[in-house]
């Protein structure tokens, strides 16, 4: 099953090769990653913390040019012990439903604040044999760790709707598993590489596009609405209108229609 969260920063992170050995692997000099209880030796919450404050201790202040971390769904639930993965995994995107299990909260965890501030050093975390709830986990611990931070959400299956309905832009990989996953998504693409052209071209251009509705609008509204102001003082406040009321139905739909269709018509 192909799936993939990825928060967006600044600059996006370069891929590096996996080794299959265990522990921390030096790739070059700048390079390394780390496989979080690479040994299957963690078996409770305080093993996990020691294995996170040991990576946390050096790298914090050390940190290579380029680091990927590893971990699975049995060292997560070890981390988030004593929280229940549903209620991170809401199908909606934000929810004001009081649980009873809210004193669970896994952001009041002190092992999973020390995991997200390690995530945070990382350029790639890689998190493999997760259930669904702990995909949307995931998504949902760094959207709290970074409220402004904007998430993205990607999968092909059944098993990725949580994670892609959790993120704030979620796009959907129409294939062999069916539609589920683009049914549920913001966006829905046929193969994974074009997510690169989706960000970096259709991404740009609609934030162009709507920059530009919102500035038209804005200044098409202050100059219909400051000439009936103006007429309100040559009137003395009479409430006397200035348009007849085709003339305002006819000006919004010629500036605003006639522009932006004759602007759709001349671009891509």
């Amino acid at each position: 099953s192909l799936s993939l969260s990825l928060s967006l920063s600044l600059s996006l992170p370069l891929p590096l090769p996996v080794s299959p050995a265990s522990c921390m692997v030096n790739m070059d000099p700048a390079s390394c990653m780390v496989d979080m209880d690479g040994e299957g030796l963690c078996e409770g919450v305080r093993d996990a913390e020691a294995e996170v404050d040991r990576w946390l201790l050096m790298y914090r202040d050390n940190k290579p040019q380029e680091l990927a971390m590893l971990f699975d769904g049995t060292f997560l639930r070890h981390c988030a012990t004593g929280f229940d993965p549903r209620d991170g995994a809401a199908t909606m995107r934000e929810t004001s439903r009081e649980t009873a299990r809210q004193a669970a909260d896994p952001m009041t965890s002190p092992v999973i604040q020390k995991l997200l501030q390690l995530m945070m050093l990382c350029d790639v975390v890689v998190a493999c044999r997760v259930t669904p709830m702990e995909k949307a986990m995931v998504v949902q611990l760094v959207r709290k760790a970074q409220p402004g931070a904007i998430t993205l959400a990607i999968g092909d299956g059944g098993n990725d709707v949580t994670m892609i309905q959790k993120a704030d832009i979620g796009i959907g990989i129409s294939g062999n598993e069916g539609m589920q996953a683009a049914n549920n998504s913001d966006v829905s693409i046929a193969q994974f590489r074009y997510l690169k052209r989706l960000l970096l071209v259709h991404g740009r251009w609609n934030y162009r596009r709507v920059s530009l509705l919102i500035c038209y609008s804005f200044y098409k509204n202050v100059g219909f609405v400051t000439q009936q102001l103006l007429w309100q003082f040559y009137s003395q406040f009479s409430g006397t209108a200035l348009f007849e009321s085709w003339n305002i139905g006819g000006f919004n739909t010629f500036f605003t229609a006639w522009p932006f269709s004759s602007t759709r018509c001349s671009t891509r």
